[in-house]
C-alpha cells in the first residue's frame, strides 16, 4: 500500500445569536478550503486459487483544493413554562477536485462521504416538576438528504426520516440518593433504509448494501446517591 499525505484545513465561519425570554436563535455560515482531502479507493477481485474475494483499498491526496461551504440555523421556543419547541436545518455544499484512481489510471469525479446537503430536525420537549418527582416527554424528528456512502462512485444511499422518542419520571427520591426511570425509543416508525451502497459486484460478492438499524426501545434506571 502507498503512503498518503495529511490534510491541510483553513475553515471561517461567521454567525448571529439572539435571545430573550421565551425563543433562542442561532444563525451561521462556513466555509472550509481542505488541502489534499484524503479519498479512499477500492477494488474488490475474486482470486480463483484460492477461492476467496479480496477488497484491496488506497488512500490518495485528491490535488488541489476541496471547497466545502453551508449554512446553520436553529431555534427554540418557549410555548409555556414547560413546553418547548425546537427546530434546526443543515445546509452543506462540497466539490472536490478530480483524483486519479490508483486502480485504472484514470481521472475521476470523487465525492465526500456520509455528507448529506440538507438536513432538518424538529423536536418538541415537556417538562413539569411536581413535589416528589419531575416527569418530562421528548419527541424529535429529522429529515436527511441522500449522501454518497463510497468517496469513487456516483451513488447514494437512501434519504431518509427517523422519529425518536422518551419519557421519564425523575428526581424520585429513593434511600439517600435520586432515581429516574426513562422508556425511551428510536426510530420510532421502524423505517428501513440503506446507509451504505457499494455497486462493485463479482460472481461471488454480488451487489451489496447495508441498512439502519430497527426500531430500538429500552427501560433506563439510573441512581444518584
Amino acid at each position: 500500500f502507498r503512503g498518503f499525505g495529511p490534510e491541510v484545513v483553513e475553515s471561517y465561519e461567521i454567525g448571529a445569536k439572539w435571545q430573550s425570554p421565551l425563543l433562542i436563535a442561532n444563525a451561521s455560515v462556513f466555509m472550509m478550503d481542505r488541502t489534499g482531502s484524503q479519498i479512499d479507493f477500492s477494488q474488490v477481485n475474486f482470486d480463483p486459487v484460492t477461492q476467496t474475494t479480496r477488497n484491496t483499498l488506497e488512500t490518495l491526496n485528491a490535488p488541489g483544493t476541496t471547497e466545502i461551504y453551508g449554512l446553520e440555523l436553529d431555534a427554540e421556543f418557549a410555548l409555556t413554562d414547560g413546553l418547548t419547541v425546537s427546530g434546526a436545518y443543515t445546509y452543506t455544499s462540497t466539490e472536490v477536485p478530480d483524483t486519479v484512481n490508483p486502480f485504472n489510471g484514470e481521472l475521476q469525479e470523487v465525492f465526500i462521504v456520509f455528507t448529506p446537503e440538507n438536513v432538518v430536525n424538529m423536536g418538541v420537549d415537556y417538562n413539569r416538576y411536581f413535589d416528589k418527582f419531575s416527569f418530562s416527554a421528548h419527541l424529535d424528528v429529522t429529515y436527511t438528504d441522500a449522501a454518497y456512502a463510497f468517496s469513487q462512485y456516483d451513488l447514494m444511499n437512501d434519504a431518509h426520516t427517523i422519529a425518536n422518542g422518551s419519557i421519564k419520571v425523575g428526581d424520585i427520591a429513593l434511600g439517600s440518593g435520586i432515581a429516574d426511570i426513562q422508556l425511551w425509543a428510536r426510530n420510532l416508525t421502524d423505517e428501513a433504509y440503506v446507509y451504505r451502497r457499494d455497486p462493485q459486484k463479482d460472481d461471488k460478492l454480488g451487489t451489496y448494501g447495508n441498512f439502519n438499524a430497527p426500531r430500538t426501545y429500552g427501560v433506563s434506571f439510573t441512581y444518584a446517591f
